[in-house]
């Protein structure tokens, strides 16, 4: 079970390392080593281990809907917004319908 967090959302980005980085993204696009941050994508936690942040998720729901011009190539969005959509619940959140439309399509 996740530990969730209501603090401040910032992406950590610039305070990881590639590998710290990669492992608070839903999204790992590398295939090989060494990591790089560009192949990383939808950060929901601002260190490994640490708690998802609930801004996080919104940010998530909001990118995967296009917000922000988010385009996201190659990446399974249905699958993205079932993991987030889950989160959310877990979080006591409730998921939006566009998000959970993502979720449930074919």
């Amino acid at each position: 079970m996740a530990t969730f967090t209501d603090a401040a959302w910032s992406s950590p980005e610039s305070n990881l390392s590639a590998d710290e980085y990669c492992s608070v993204c839903l999204v790992d696009q590398n295939t090989s080593s060494p990591k790089v941050k560009d192949k990383c994508h939808l950060p929901i936690k601002s260190t490994p281990g640490g708690p998802v942040n609930k801004g996080a998720l919104r940010a998530v729901a909001s990118a995967l809907a296009g917000g922000r011009g988010a385009t996201l190539p190659g990446v399974d969005k249905k699958a993205v917004a079932r993991k987030v959509a889950s989160l959310m619940k877990e979080a006591g959140m409730e998921p939006g319908q566009g998000l959970m439309n993502m979720a449930m399509s074919k």
